[in-house]
């Protein structure tokens, strides 16, 4: 499991919500990471790895599985579509971040 933590900014710079829980990384992602550390060069290998960079958001509150490869009821109208994700990392350090921000319209 991977923690993840979420928070909803209001436009005069408030903060109405945080959360912090944890989310579960895919049979695909443990597949991805095998390979990359274990010297593939691309997933599946194809040649065109790249890092997970896309974030969705979703109100449905099931369980996620291990081989799901998307999420259910993902929201994707009133500016709620998923992101391609800002990636940061720390050398040296065991985790790094992807960040996204969506404006609800």
């Amino acid at each position: 499991m991977n923690k993840v933590n979420h928070r909803v900014l209001k436009a005069d710079g408030s903060v109405s919500d945080w959360n912090e829980s944890t989310n579960l990384r895919t049979d695909d992602g443990e597949n991805w990471q095998a390979e990359l550390m274990g010297g593939d060069t691309g997933f599946d290998g194809t040649g065109t790895a790249s890092r997970p960079k896309q974030i969705a958001v979703t109100e449905n509150t099931d369980a996620p599985a291990a081989s799901d490869s998307s999420i259910a009821a993902e929201l994707a109208a009133d500016g709620m579509s998923r992101k391609t994700a800002t990636y940061s990392h720390t050398a040296d350090e065991s985790s790094y971040t992807q960040t996204a921000s969506w404006q609800y319209t």
